[in-house]
């Protein structure tokens, strides 16, 4: 909502900086000059993207350029998070024996009940870019949820596809941490990004003429 899909995806290269200095840190391990340069790389490059979201906005809003800048913020938080728990997995995987399968039930159990709590909070909470609810807007509404989830095939053929997918690639994605190391996922994870950010660029924008993205 904050960012266009391509710049989100683009920022997520950002795992790879954290992921390494909290394996440096928490794992003792050694990175060589040649994989300090290449996060010296991946830093400017998330710069530019970066930038290029502020700059280049196309918000509507009046306060657009703030309103992707805390975007940003909220990304970087999540990447500090999502790298903190590549790393404890990967110590955990070194301390104690656990199958893929049995750590993302794990992490299922505790991110449902994260999430039922957050969303708790959430569903009443005025936001002024929120969902649209009775002439309001909020954070997060269950209910509008539910209502498109049961009213839009479309949006329950995306949730089905979604949850196996996810659950697919969350499972290969620990059976690599295990296997070899975080800072590998997150290597293979990051090549969607071309993907992702082409398609963005191909597809046709359905309320304006021209595509989704423009490249600048």
């Amino acid at each position: 909502m904050m960012l266009d899909v391509s710049i989100y995806q683009m920022l997520t290269g950002g795992l790879i900086i954290f992921t390494a200095i909290f394996g440096l840190i928490w794992l003792k391990k050694k990175i060589s000059v040649s994989q300090w340069i290449g996060i010296a790389l991946v830093i400017i490059g998330l710069t530019i993207v970066g930038l290029k979201s502020v700059l280049y906005s196309s918000s509507s809003h009046k306060d657009g350029k703030l309103f992707f800048i805390f975007g940003i913020i909220f990304v970087i938080c999540s990447l500090l998070l999502t790298s903190t728990q590549f790393t404890i997995e990967e110590k955990f995987f070194r301390t104690y024996y656990l199958e893929p399968g049995q750590a993302i039930g794990i992490e299922g159990m505790w991110g449902l009940g994260m999430m039922v709590i957050i969303i708790a909070i959430f569903h009443f909470i005025p936001f002024k870019y929120g969902i649209l609810y009775q002439g309001k807007r909020y954070f997060e509404r269950v209910d509008v949820f539910f209502l498109k989830f049961w009213t839009h095939w479309l949006v329950l053929f995306c949730i089905i596809v979604g949850t196996f997918g996810v659950g697919a690639f969350n499972y290969f994605s620990i059976a690599i941490t295990k296997t070899i190391s975080a800072i590998a996922r997150v290597v293979l994870g990051i090549s969607r990004m071309a993907v992702v950010w082409a398609i963005a660029l191909a597809l046709p924008n359905p309320s304006d003429p021209g595509n989704w993205e423009t490249f600048h």
